[in-house]
């Protein structure tokens, strides 16, 4: 179709969106790319676009932030429950020394 029915002959067209697993709704499906068939300035294609090496580099860099993102907020959680393990621990360490202080008062008497 392109050169054809006043449709640019050098559009970017995205790849073809194949039927099965479609209804996956996986975000990384070019179902999602929005960007249909576009005429581009001076008529060249954004290389994150067009190469798909480029393209597999920044989705490789995102899963990188993204991982260190997640790695930061478990070192953060681990530190909460750490904190909240030590406060439980003490406080039970000392209900239960009490208690049995109590115990030897009223034995004794």
């Amino acid at each position: 179709m392109r050169g054809k029915n006043g449709i640019p002959s050098g559009p970017y067209v995205p790849q073809e969106i194949e039927s099965e697993g479609l209804l996956k709704m996986d975000v990384d499906q070019p179902l999602w790319e929005d960007v249909y068939i576009a005429d581009f300035p001076d008529g060249k294609v954004p290389d994150w676009l067009e190469d798909e090496s480029l393209c597999t580099g920044i989705t490789a860099a995102q899963e990188a932030i993204n991982c260190k993102q997640d790695l930061l907020r478990c070192c953060m959680e681990h530190s909460n429950l750490h904190a909240w393990y030590k406060s439980e621990f003490t406080a039970t360490k000392r209900a239960c020394d009490l208690s049995s202080g109590v115990l030897v008062l009223f034995t004794m008497v």
